[in-house]
Formats: structure tokens, sequence, C-alpha cells
């Protein structure tokens, strides 16, 4: 991808690293960028970002390529790296083909809270059938204090929930599903939940 930095705005083009595609950037039609607050089309018809006072910026690919509507877990979020202003190119940890949808993400410490709760709502019905017995929290060394202000966030948020000892430690890359798949990911909290299955043992 190619970006244009001018005035806290982000005019992004798209190019491809295949040898046998020979469009233009600025004539590429076939990746999508999709719709977030704070992005809209300018007059040069490039995708534009305000950061403002916004947080880190994010982008994300769509995990299903056949999806035309987008919610929270369906990108795997990936951090921009940097940008080259004497080039334009925007360096980010992952690899985007033409056709893929992508969708600009900021970190907040909001936001991460609300993901993580909605992630463990989301397996209650499982924690009903299977009580769970205890669990083990693998958090970004990221999702600190200097992201939420406050220490011990994420296990405070899991224990409370879960209502069970909670152990692990901060890591620097953690491994977890999205769409199915599993991948290695950054400023996440990966949650292994032991439950009681049948027979009273864990599971």
């Amino acid at each position: 991808m190619t970006a244009l930095l001018a005035a806290r705005f982000l005019v992004l083009d798209v190019i491809t690293r295949y040898a046998d595609f020979d469009e233009a950037a600025n004539k590429v039609t076939n990746v999508c960028i999709a719709t977030m607050t704070g992005v809209g089309i300018g007059d040069d018809e490039g995708a534009k970002i305000d950061f403002g006072s916004r947080g880190a910026l994010h982008i994300g690919r769509a995990i299903n390529v056949y999806q035309s509507q987008f919610s929270r877990g369906d990108f795997l979020v990936r951090s921009v790296l940097g940008m080259d202003q004497a080039t334009g190119a925007l360096a980010i940890n992952d690899t985007i083909r033409p056709g893929q949808t992508v969708q600009f993400h900021v970190r907040d410490p909001e936001s991460a809270g609300q993901d993580l709760e909605l992630l463990l709502q989301e397996q209650n019905p499982h924690f009903e059938k299977h009580p769970p017995a205890g669990a083990l929290l693998f958090s970004c060394n990221g999702r600190g204090i200097r992201m939420f202000g406050e220490p011990n966030h994420d296990v405070r948020r899991v224990a409370r929930h879960l209502g069970v000892p909670v152990a692990g430690f901060f890591a620097a890359g953690e491994i977890g599903p999205v769409g199915g798949q599993n991948f290695l990911h950054g400023f996440t909290a990966s949650v292994l939940v032991f439950c009681r299955g049948r027979g009273g043992g864990g599971n």
C-alpha cells in the first residue's frame, strides 16, 4: 500500500507486488477500504483518515473475503509499522492481496475493555453447562497501566466474570483465533478457561 501524509490526513492508494499487475496505483479498484469514523473519501478519490487526537493506528485485514458488512471480530488487526514520506510507502506487518478488504483500527482503552467483556460474555452459554474451574490469561505488555491507567485491568475483569482463580503473565505476542483460524497477535489478551466436565473433572 502507498500513502501520502499531509495536514494530519492519510491518503491511501493501493499497489501490489505481483509482477504481472501493471495498473497504476490510482487506478486500482479491487481493494476495498471499509468505513469507520474519521475515514472518508476525498476529492482525489483516495481514502482519507483524520488522525485528530486518537490513539495508535492499526490496519485490519478481513478474514472472509466474501463478506460485505463487518463488525467486531471480522478483521485480523496488524500494526502500522511506519511510512516513508519520500516514496509514499506504508509499512504493515501483513500481506494485502488485490480484492481484500482492509479497515483502519485505533487502539483505545475503552474499546479494548469492551472487546474483552464481549469475548467473555459470548462464552456464557458454554459456562452455564460447564462451569469454569480456573483460567490462564496471556495479556500483551502493551495492555498494561500505560494503556488503561490502572493496574491489573485484564486479570481483574476475567476473574470477576468467571469467578475463579486466574493465573498468567504479560507477553510480547499472543496466540488466538480470528474467523476460526489461529494467528499470532499483538496488543491482545488471550484467555484459556478450564471448565468442569460432566464427571466433575476439568476439560
